[in-house]
């Protein structure tokens, strides 16, 4: 499938199996919940928002197809995580909230922004999208809910002893962080 104009999908969006292409601009907008399946495969980078209101999911049981830029703002809409996914870049509107899952690993290559709430599951882990990853940009918390009652630890390994980490507590702008020489 090549989507060569926006795309509205008022329920579930499924790629069980297939290549769709977005291209770099391509809006895909989606009321429901987004799954990927073990054969599906997206690409480009364009912008997938989660609208519309109540409850909807995530998951990708792919190798880790990139949902481009992710934006979750609907009218108090709640995207739950219920495996690893990945996202070029990570918004959360000011009445949403983004529900890490179980063990689950959300990976973003760019900036992550949370005007709404993020809760972690037991644990959620934010990761880069790869291994070339070698820098978060604007990871922001912020508006009146934040992180509700929990500890956040952002931490990135390149896997050769380079390491960034922070922890903190309530709400937060991380700003720019870049991997620093582990003795």
């Amino acid at each position: 499938w090549v989507l060569q104009h926006p795309l509205t999908v008022t329920d579930d969006w499924t790629v069980a199996f297939g290549t769709v292409d977005r291209f770099a601009a391509t809006q895909i907008t989606v009321n429901g919940d987004v799954s990927i399946g073990a054969n599906g495969i997206l690409l480009g980078s364009g912008t997938t928002t989660f609208a519309g209101t109540g409850a909807s999911s995530w998951s990708d049981a792919s190798t880790g197809q990139n949902l481009g830029n992710v934006v979750i703002d609907g009218n108090s809409k709640t995207v739950s995580i219920t495996s690893d996914v990945y996202a070029n870049n990570l918004f959360i509107g000011a009445d949403d909230t983004l529900q890490g899952g179980t063990g689950n690993v959300i990976h973003v290559g760019g900036d992550f922004t949370n005007t709404g709430t993020l809760t972690d599951g037991d644990p959620t882990t934010f990761g880069p999208t790869n291994s070339n990853t070698h820098q978060w940009d604007n990871i922001s918390f912020s508006g009146s809910t934040g992180i509700t009652n929990e500890t956040i630890t952002i931490e990135v390994s390149d896997g050769s002893g380079r390491t960034a980490s922070q922890t903190c507590a309530g709400i937060v702008n991380f700003g720019e962080r870049e991997f620093q020489e582990v003795s």
